[in-house]
């Protein structure tokens, strides 16, 4: 069975999780770009990038799915 019913079944609570809206409204995004590559910070969270295509493509894959990029970053800058 997928964990959802297996969840239903058990009547355990649904984790909660934000709308795409929701979650990118969450943080502030600044760039600052750098003689070579860029930092980017969200929220109070700085991430630098040698490249600006490798920043670009994460900022993408945030764009496009912020909550799990979210957990992502937590569980690496923790």
């Amino acid at each position: 069975m997928e964990e959802l019913q297996i969840r239903e079944q058990l009547d355990v609570p649904k984790e909660y999780r934000p709308s795409k809206q929701e979650a990118l409204s969450r943080h502030e995004i600044n760039i600052q770009f750098m003689s070579r590559g860029c930092v980017i910070r969200v929220g109070c969270k700085t991430i630098p990038f040698s490249s600006t295509e490798e920043a670009i493509a994460e900022l993408q894959k945030y764009f496009e799915n912020p909550y799990d990029m979210q957990e992502s970053w937590y569980k690496q800058l923790i």
